[in-house]
């Protein structure tokens, strides 16, 4: 069995012409009546034909599975201003939405979503996180699932103790299935999830696979009652082809997946030990690689697993995707590396007066995770599996290029006074 479906997450909606959406729009109405404020395109497109108010977010609904679009509508908010985050982002990557914003973000959904297959009992957390990230004047692409299940497929939806849906997974039948247990149990590499003893641990494995899948971390069976396991243990046994079993979870204790990330040039035996991200921020190895570790795409409950593609997702949202570093190019070897000492904090100018008559040579990186890089990380199917013990990486970059200027950060300097960041300074001079 396969999972055909998970938690929501952002992307792009087929676009279509205005006319046709238009149509599409008249017939999903179906002669029902739709509050103007709560339905305003049937697709990207079409929405593109209204422009987005500047205190407004415009919330594209397509469906989890295949991505069409479902609905649309705009989430106003009296004075918020164009380019603002919908939410807030904490140190460690992830988003969040004020209680306010989520109970109306939600009853908004609901209002678009009536006359379709699709409703929203409470926001996934991925869905919060699509939705905070949404800038004032713009648009975001929010998955959500059909309340439809194929008949030859069964969706398991985990909430917390107190309902709140926390994602879910759509499993199809296999070939050989002849029960929905079956299938829940094959796509849990073959281990129940109905406990048929007192040990908790005998089903954890099950649940952690099963939650992967669902792409929900930092919940297991741990802090179950046996009770709440039995409630469990019945929703399994009455599963059904073409429907839906809700199973309730607890949080668990998250662990990283990482410990210390140490970068690379692969062009150099010698590791970075200060650099810039991509978001123009410089900082010691140490510090990146702290930020990395505690990214939420790589943390979770033990035993649970992190993807090749979780990696690169938490390493675009630490704005470790791209780097940059400079060197003293009057130098040779590892001491030539700038560090902060040779570097303003706050960009202005960019490199320290000592320097000036200096030649700095910044150099531009990228990475992308895979199977191979980081080494020893992941088995064969791109998973590796969150322990006890943090695994110790190292990434290796590769160069898309330097540029080299003689500084003069005085009045009438060659272009290094102007730059803020490396990556102006890269960006605003010519290659070498």
């Amino acid at each position: 069995s396969s999972a055909s479906a998970s938690s929501a997450n952002s992307s792009a909606a087929s676009s279509a012409s205005a006319s046709a959406a238009a149509q599409s729009a008249a017939a999903q109405l179906n002669g029902k009546w739709v509050k103007a404020s709560a339905l305003q395109a049937t697709s990207s497109s079409s929405s593109a034909a209204t422009p987005v108010a500047d205190n407004a977010v415009r919330v594209n609904v397509v469906d989890a599975t295949t991505g069409a679009a479902v609905k649309s509508f705009d989430f106003t908010k009296t004075g918020a201003q164009k380019g603002t985050t919908l939410g807030t982002q904490a140190a460690n990557g992830a988003w969040s939405l004020s209680d306010a914003d989520k109970t109306a973000l939600t009853s908004q959904l609901n209002d678009a979503l009536k006359g379709t297959n699709y409703s929203v009992s409470s926001l996934s957390d991925a869905q919060v996180a699509t939705l905070a990230a949404g800038k004032f004047g713009s648009e975001v692409t929010l998955k959500v699932a059909s309340s439809q299940v194929a008949a030859n497929q069964v969706r398991v939806t985990f909430t917390d103790a107190s309902g709140k849906t926390l994602g879910y997974v759509t499993l199809n039948r296999g070939a050989s299935d002849n029960t929905p247990l079956q299938t829940i149990t094959n796509a849990a590499n073959g281990t129940s999830p109905v406990l048929t003893s007192t040990d908790k641990n005998a089903v954890a494995s099950a649940y952690a696979t099963l939650l992967t899948s669902a792409n929900v971390k930092g919940y297991g069976v741990s802090g179950l009652t046996l009770q709440q396991l039995n409630t469990n243990n019945a929703a399994f046994n009455a599963a059904a082809f073409g429907g839906n079993i809700n199973v309730v979870v607890s949080p668990e204790a998250t662990t990283p997946l990482l410990g210390t990330t140490t970068f690379k040039d692969t062009n150099s035996a010698d590791a970075i030990t200060y650099f810039e991200n991509a978001n123009g921020k410089r900082n010691t190895t140490g510090q990146f690689s702290a930020a990395l570790a505690a990214d939420p795409s790589l943390t979770g409950a033990n035993g649970s697993t992190v993807t090749v593609a979780q990696l690169n997702t938490a390493l675009k949202a630490q704005g470790l995707d791209t780097i940059y570093y400079a060197v003293n190019a009057d130098k040779n070897g590892v001491s030539d590396r700038l560090t902060q000492n040779d570097l303003n904090g706050n960009g202005n100018p960019l490199f320290n007066s000592s320097l000036n008559g200096t030649k700095v040579t910044v150099y531009k990186l990228t990475v992308t995770a895979t199977n191979a890089n980081p080494a020893g990380l992941f088995n064969a199917q791109n998973n590796a599996t969150i322990t006890n013990t943090p695994n110790s990486i190292t990434l290796t970059y590769t160069q898309a290029g330097h540029k080299t200027l003689t500084l003069n950060t005085g009045a009438g300097s060659n272009g290094a006074a102007d730059s803020k960041t490396l990556a102006d300074f890269y960006n605003n001079n010519a290659q070498s």
